[in-house]
């Protein structure tokens, strides 16, 4: 199957304020979910909640530039990782049966509120990979998920599951190697990397089914002249324990307890898709429902003035002193 580059650039903000701080995290952390494996749920394993057809939703790149004295934010190179890095991801899924689609943004504009959709997922989604990267065997549990926004947003697409991928890629200039190599008396050494945090979200549900991180090293000219080749060896790295689409993998014995405990992915996205209809279903028979102004409403009537009261017979009567005079009403002194 012939796969041809899309642009994915999203039609939203390249910074949502969840993504910001966990891909810091990402970068500097030692979180035990950045060495690399695989952290699957039961049902994912035995194929009953693997979703089979999947959307590569636009990855969320973050590139740095290290250099002696500063690091700088490289935007559009992160831009050339987001394409490609969405390319080698579809092939590989590709490659193992699934089927599964790119998202461009012209499909996420098409869609009746795709934008809103599209960040709501992303913030959900940002949200929980923070708890991931401190507890990711808490994945095989299914202690993980999006919620509504997976749930809609992969109805709307059409598909069972969706695809989310962040990448944090760092090269190191020379001044920079040669300066920790000088601090250290040459026992440290600076290496450029690049990182892959994938997440399979089931469409029914939001569980977050797989977490796959992945790590190579990549040379800071490498990344930016080649980031098609760059992206392609992160993928395959990452990829490497993710099962084909319908081998059966044997989970452990804990894993298929902590599933049996959970509740039913599938009630809980039957459940979010009847609302989302409901919702649509409101919409469409009514296109101009919420866009008018409602009706000003009338001002209270005025209340009438207390009556007055007589004054008391024992009362003695008002106080009738005159105002004192006005300096303009004073005389004129006489010189004479």
């Amino acid at each position: 199957m012939n796969i041809q580059p899309v642009v994915l650039r999203s039609c939203l903000p390249r910074r949502l304020p969840g993504a910001v701080g966990l891909l810091a995290a990402a970068l500097f952390a030692n979180a035990p979910a950045l060495a690399g494996g695989d952290y699957m749920t039961a049902g994912f394993q035995t194929l009953e909640t693997r979703p089979l057809s999947l959307a590569v939703l636009p990855p969320q790149a973050e590139f740095y530039k290290a250099q002696a004295v500063m690091t700088n934010e490289m935007l559009s190179e992160a831009a050339a990782l987001e394409r490609e890095a969405a390319v080698a991801i579809h092939g590989n899924l590709d490659r193992r049966g699934y089927e599964v689609r790119l998202v461009t943004r012209e499909e996420i504009e098409a869609i009746p509120g795709g934008v809103d959709l599209l960040l709501r997922f992303d913030s959900r989604y940002n949200e929980e990979l923070g708890k991931v990267f401190k507890e990711p065997k808490d994945v095989r549990k299914g202690r993980f998920g999006v919620g509504e926004p997976a749930t809609e947003l992969a109805r709307a697409l059409k598909v069972d599951g969706l695809v989310a991928s962040r990448v944090v890629a760092v090269g190191n200039t020379g001044g920079r190697a040669a300066l920790v190599a000088a601090l250290s008396l040459g026992s440290a050494f600076v290496q450029s990397y690049s990182r892959m945090f994938l997440g399979i979200v089931s469409g029914n549900g939001g569980r977050i089914e797989g977490y796959f991180p992945g790590y190579v090293t990549n040379g800071l000219k490498r990344m930016v002249e080649q980031p098609a080749k760059a992206m392609a060896d992160l993928a395959n790295h990452t990829f490497v324990p993710f099962p084909s689409a319908h081998q059966k993998l044997k989970p452990k014995k804990k894993d298929l307890e902590a599933e049996a405990a959970s509740p039913d992915p599938a009630e809980v996205g039957d459940e979010i898709i009847e609302k989302f209809e409901a919702a649509v279903g409101s919409a469409l028979e009514n296109p101009d429902l919420g866009t008018e102004a409602p009706p000003a409403e009338e001002p209270p009537p005025a209340q009438d003035p207390p009556p007055e009261q007589d004054p008391p017979p024992d009362a003695p009567p008002p106080s009738r002193r005159e105002p004192p005079p006005s300096i303009d009403a004073a005389p004129a002194a006489s010189l004479d």
